[in-house]
């Protein structure tokens, strides 16, 4: 929009250029002839007339001298701004005490005056100004004239869509009744190159080189947009123009001239199956659509379903103009999904995402047009061999020796130490939570007293501080769950969000199910708490055999070949996922109880053979 001027756009102004400063030494200089009349301005004797401004960071006065009727003029070295870049400045009247008074342009209240910085060796005469902008008054026509081609290029501008000059020099200022004309195109390659707009303003009545500022705007389908130049006044970042007849030069709008930009057909592909395993996506009735900067995130794109038998598959074709390898951030959301009218953003893993955001990203191809697939990806990078394939049980147990008496945690509930079973007529409960109804990471509300009674450990034994609890997890849920303990319903184990992490390797719906490794109270207090997904690759000689022991889970198998030399050909070992070889747990990780244990060991032996085979590991597809 535009920006009007204010004593702190001055400051900043005057502080910018003092940064510009110490790049002085580094560029050649150019000069600044300047000339003000003050013959209305009576001058005590000793006292000075000067100019100061941005050229050379507002670092000194540079006096004017006096060449008769009023007329004062001087010049000045440009050592910080950059040729084509705005430079303001402003008169001051110096004082015999030290001293000084301003001079601001009339027509934007206490704004500086602006001229643009010549090529380096060039100079800038600037047009006679006089004192407080009190110079008799004149209209000049001013020829103002900006080029749309790049607008018109990359889509934003249509011709058609009428553009104006807005500014401080109009009668009302900065409103849309001074519309500029299309005029001749040039074209090249069959592009637009150059598309100028004109208009002459000749109403603007002011004193001979007073300083006015304004912007270009356009109207489209999405309402005004507003010029945001690069080379303007550096007080407000407006263009600038003084009371002189004649034509302003050609400017581009936004400064940013046509370049060779690339158009990118870009098809993309998101692969809701998770989201209708775990219930939150309906084939047929959900929608889910694609957001981007492209779009606005404006809920505007929903997705087509492909034919089957790729049902769960949803396409939608962009179209993206920008320039070669610019990038573009984007992401999916659900719209509708049954029991929730609320949108549900997907969060991509974070090597998926652009630095510093929750969104995906992407490079613009160099080749235009250029037509091609981003995908297809799973909503949230959750895919199907990272959740529940159906539901099951899953044991948690917890050992709250550190909560205890004399543990390291033994004040971290209100009521002192971890009292377990019934001591001296009173007894702790233990609760876990994190997997309520089944959902991972679905949390019931901490009380402050006694917490959901449904998910009230039970202790093991009729003493010791080891509790456990077998829940149903649901299908669809991710198999590295997320949970925490808690004393008396209370949220005491750690801070919040610090939570517990274990991978369920085998899925079982009988029993116990998928008995967890025993967790340690407080052992997530330092947010490191977790499990790796799989690995551990080991491999020993037992007689002839070869065996191999891993950490492993359902959908992880073994695949070997006899050649490291590309091309690598690998095969399959079958029987080798964590479904079929679950055995002993292991040890993985520090922090548990003395003698417990972290995730689940697999192994599986092979005949050892004359031609060396290799083997590897592969993860979750």
């Amino acid at each position: 929009m535009k920006q009007l001027s204010s004593t702190k756009a001055i400051q900043r102004g005057l502080w910018m250029g003092a940064l510009l400063l110490s790049a002085a030494a580094a560029s050649a200089q150019s000069t600044l002839n300047f000339q003000v009349n003050m013959s209305n301005f009576a001058i005590p004797a000793g006292d000075t007339v000067s100019v100061n401004g941005s050229f050379d960071g507002w670092t000194g006065n540079h006096t004017l001298s006096t060449t008769g009727n009023g007329i004062y003029t001087g010049s000045a070295q440009n050592t910080s701004a950059t040729p084509g870049n705005g430079i303001a400045y402003q008169y001051r009247v110096i004082e015999s005490n030290g001293t000084y008074v301003d001079d601001y342009s009339a027509q934007d209240i206490g704004d500086n005056y602006c001229i643009t910085a010549p090529a380096n060796g060039g100079t800038a005469n600037v047009p006679l100004q006089y004192w407080d902008d009190d110079g008799t008054a004149v209209e000049n026509s001013i020829t103002f004239q900006v080029d749309m081609a790049e607008q018109l290029h990359i889509g934003n501008f249509a011709i058609g869509d009428p553009v104006y000059c807005e500014g401080s020099f109009e009668g009302s200022g900065w409103d849309q009744t001074f519309a500029l004309t299309e005029g001749t195109p040039v074209l090249q390659n069959g592009n637009i190159i150059s598309l100028p707009y004109t208009g002459t303003y000749s109403t603007w009545s002011a004193s001979p080189g007073a300083a006015g500022e304004f912007k270009y705007t356009y109207v489209n389908g999405s309402g005004t947009q507003w010029d945001n130049p690069t080379t303007g006044d550096p007080d407000t970042g407006n263009r600038f123009v003084l009371n002189v007849a004649g034509a302003l030069p050609l400017v581009n709008f936004s400064d940013v001239p046509f370049s060779n930009t690339v158009t990118n057909n870009i098809t993309f592909e998101v692969d809701m199956s998770v989201q209708v395993l775990n219930g939150n996506f309906t084939n047929g009735t959900s929608v889910v659509s694609l957001e981007g900067d492209f779009n606005n995130y404006a809920n505007s794109t929903p997705m087509i379903e492909e034919a089957a038998p790729n049902t769960n598959i949803y396409y939608y074709t962009q179209q993206i103009i920008d320039a070669a390898n610019a990038i573009h951030q984007f992401k999916y959301q659900i719209q509708a999904w049954p029991a929730n009218s609320v949108g549900i953003w997907e969060s991509p893993a974070a090597a998926n995402e652009f630095p510093g955001t929750a969104n995906r990203y992407l490079h613009l191809t160099q080749t235009s047009p250029a037509s091609y697939t981003n995908g297809p990806v799973f909503f949230s990078d959750l895919a199907l061999g990272d959740v529940t394939p159906t539901a099951c049980l899953v044991t948690f147990t917890v050992d709250m020796t550190p909560a205890a008496p004399g543990g390291s945690l033994d004040t971290v509930n209100s009521g002192g130490a971890f009292l377990g079973g019934a001591q001296n007529g009173y007894f702790d409960t233990v609760y876990i939570n994190g997997v309520y109804q089944g959902y991972d990471g679905s949390y019931w509300t901490w009380p402050a007293g006694e917490g959901n009674a449904s998910y009230a450990m039970t202790q093991v034994g009729s003493s010791g501080n080891i509790y456990t609890i077998t829940l149903p997890i649901n299908a669809g849920q991710a198999v590295n769950l997320a949970y925490k303990y808690g004393i008396d319903g209370q949220d005491d184990e750690a801070g919040s969000g610090d939570n517990h992490y274990r991978y369920i390797r085998t899925i079982s719906n009988t029993g116990s199910g998928y008995v967890m490794p025993t967790d340690l109270f407080g052992a997530n207090q330092d947010g490191s708490t977790g499990e790796s997904s799989f690995g551990n690759l080991q491999i020993s000689k037992v007689g002839n055999q070869a065996k191999l022991a891993w950490l492993g889970r359902s959908t992880v198998y073994l695949q070997s070949t006899t050649s490291l030399a590309p091309p690598i050909t690998w095969t399959p070992l079958p029987a080798t996922d964590g479904a079929n070889l679950i055995v002993t747990p292991g040890n993985e990780l520090q922090g548990i109880p003395s003698g417990g244990v972290l995730g689940t060991n697999v192994s599986t032996s092979f005949t050892i053979g004359n031609t060396p085979t290799f083997y590897e590991l592969v993860g979750p597809q």
